[in-house]
């Protein structure tokens, strides 16, 4: 082998394990971008499960407000079915006063019930939702995680294969004529 081709033997090696780093190195700024802005996704996460429990609370806190404002209304109504039986002459222990009274209370109880009843479905719908808030965003920091795992993983590869490539394709171009029969004059196929 000539000083020249090895010379171009080592400036190939030098280009391949320059090539096998770069690829190398690519593919791990990829795994340390994913990593980077995995903590971003539970920030989010959080930040969103936040959002939706304080709509919850708010819904809560909404529907306890109408069924007091039910309350009231009840109240008033039974007040007012009073004053009207006192009014027209009746008292208190009619049975048709008695009665007006006795529908007004369930009615009450009721609308005073679906509003509260309206409420904790909300409340429990966007308190659900919150959680699932949460997991989401735990899953996609793990997924994150294997991903950017996998990608090192597959820098290290890439680059071990980069370099046994190489490699054999040195051995081949170079180890043949190195490898090469011998022949010798008088064999048939003898060049000077």
């Amino acid at each position: 082998m000539s000083g020249l081709e090895i010379a171009m033997a080592g400036v190939g090696a030098a280009g391949t394990l320059l090539g096998g780093y770069g690829e190398y190195r690519s593919s791990m700024d990829s795994a340390a971008a994913i990593d980077a802005s995995r903590p971003y996704d539970i920030i989010n996460a959080t930040n969103r499960a936040t959002g939706l429990k304080y709509a919850a609370d708010t819904a809560l806190a909404s529907s306890q407000r109408q069924a007091q404002s039910r309350a009231q209304d009840k109240n008033l109504a039974l007040s007012r079915s009073r004053a009207v039986a006192a009014a027209g002459g009746g008292g208190t222990s009619d049975t048709t006063v008695i009665n007006q009274e006795a529908l007004i209370e369930r009615q009450g109880e009721f609308y005073k019930a679906l509003e509260m009843f309206g409420g904790l479905e909300e409340y429990n719908q966007r308190d659900y939702e919150s959680q699932n808030a949460l997991l989401e965003g735990v899953n996609t920091y793990n997924a994150k995680g294997v991903a950017a795992s996998r990608a090192r993983s597959a820098a290290r590869m890439q680059a071990v294969g980069t370099l046994l490539q190489a490699g054999g394709s040195s051995l081949d171009k170079y180890g043949k004529a190195k490898y090469r029969k011998r022949r010798l004059p008088g064999d048939p196929d003898y060049q000077d």
